[in-house]
């Protein structure tokens, strides 16, 4: 199963590096998760959808299967899961025989659905970003859990050790970056791919600014997001580029991008925009831009990784207070987008690995301390020696308190008390007032 292109290009180089099941026909179900799927074109849809096609027996649409259902908004109760089995297994062609599943994001729909949907068969986890380092979103049902066979994830943090479903302790493997690149590139070279990026390529940018997704996910406002895009392009301004290219995030709901050249107009600079549908990582390497400029995606590491392009963060310690609740996942890509990357000015100096480390172990366990709880030691050691700027930083001093970690204030434990007293207060006061009643009856 693939919902991005990006995810598309990570399998099909996993499946190129021989880590994926080969037995039987291949087949690749699409999903298309945005908001609006009516109006949002299928990664097959793609006319360079046929760089990876030949990798796949065919292509069928969970869409179409669900619809007139959003992917995400469908679950599939145990009791049906046989039925819909045959259904499937009728409508996809796939005969009676086993089946080895490779999913994405397996603790959310679609995904799980069709883990239910295929209960007992092996399960393949890709994972195609930064939130590969990120801990389990939510425990897994055991017979999901007892199915889960492995991990392959691109090593976008060269030994990083990943915290997805280590709590399972899964067996994980690194999708090759000669794969990746040789995908990318395939992409990259297509005609059609070229044809699309015509307009921008002859604009001969020299940087590239990497759009996020946060406003429509009500992580920030509108406005902020807005400010957030013209800070990166303030920032190759700065760094000496007139021309720019501006990539959207692909699930980003389309915008005028016209307020966004009016800014890199008074800034003295040049917006060219590619179209959608062109995967970011497929422009980078179509243009060899020297700069890349985003928040948190993990456009950013692949451009360093894969591309060797300079990078620089903006943004993330606005984004860094906002992130509600704490367990969100995208916190831990915002984390290492803020500890990693250098920012657009000031002076910085990047952390060791074991520094790097050390920080997700405790990030992770205090996000999801009920999945991970064998990573507490990590994060009372990192607590313990860190200084009270990085605490504050990273972490919130009520959820320290909550969970009697090291690095709380007094002055969260105090709020921490006081929220804890406060139901029995009102519970108390219920009371009062219900005796007050009887009497005036009695």
């Amino acid at each position: 199963m693939a919902s991005t292109f990006f995810g598309a290009m990570t399998v099909t180089a996993a499946i190129d590096a021989g880590l994926l099941p080969t037995r039987g026909d291949r087949v690749l179900v699409v999903t298309n998760n945005a908001a609006i799927p009516e109006v949002t074109p299928r990664l097959d849809d793609v006319a360079w959808f046929s760089t990876i096609a030949d990798r796949f027996t065919r292509v069928v649409s969970w869409n179409d299967v669900v619809h007139p259902y959003r992917p995400q908004d469908v679950s599939i109760p145990a009791a049906l899961a046989p039925v819909i089995q045959r259904l499937l297994r009728d409508r996809w062609g796939i005969g009676d025989g086993p089946v080895d599943l490779v999913l994405e994001s397996l603790h959310v729909n679609p995904a799980k659905a069709l883990a239910t949907i295929f209960a007992g068969s092996p399960i393949h986890v890709y994972a195609d970003g930064l939130m590969t380092y990120s801990p389990t979103r939510s425990s897994l049902s055991a017979p999901i859990a007892s199915a889960l066979t492995g991990l392959c994830h691109l090593d976008l943090l060269e030994g990083l050790q990943p915290l997805l479903f280590s709590e399972h302790s899964v067996e994980t493997s690194i999708v090759p970056l000669s794969s990746f690149a040789a995908v990318v590139r395939g992409v990259a070279d297509d005609d059609r791919v070229c044809a699309a990026l015509d307009d921008v390529t002859s604009a001969k940018p020299t940087a590239v600014v990497v759009g996020q997704y946060l406003a429509a996910l009500g992580i920030i406002t509108d406005a902020q997001e807005e400010e957030l895009h013209a800070a990166m392009i303030a920032a190759a301004v700065g760094d000496g580029h007139s021309t720019i290219a501006f990539k959207a995030h692909p699930s980003a709901p389309p915008r005028a991008i016209g307020r966004l050249e009016e800014r890199a107009g008074e800034l003295g600079a040049r917006i060219v925009s590619p179209p959608p549908a062109v995967p970011v990582e497929a422009m980078m390497a179509a243009l060899g831009a020297p700069l890349v400029v985003g928040c948190f995606s993990t456009a950013l590491f692949v451009a360093r990784r894969l591309h060797g392009c300079a990078v620089v963060r903006v943004g993330t310690d606005t984004v860094l207070d906002a992130l509600r609740p704490f367990e969100n996942s995208n916190r831990m890509p915002l984390v290492l987008a803020d500890a990693a990357l250098p920012p657009a000015t000031g002076p910085w100096q990047g952390p060791s690995m074991d520094d790097l480390t050390r920080l997700v172990r405790a990030v992770g366990y205090v996000m999801q301390p009920s999945i991970v709880p064998m990573l507490r030691p990590d994060a009372e050691s990192f607590l313990t020696g860190a200084s009270q700027d990085t605490i504050s930083r990273y972490f919130d001093g009520r959820r320290l308190a909550k969970l009697d970690l090291p690095g709380a204030r007094t002055a969260d434990k105090v709020v921490l008390v006081k929220e804890s007293l406060r139901p029995r207060r009102l519970r108390r006061s219920v009371l009062r007032r219900a005796k007050r009643h009887v009497k005036r009856w009695m």
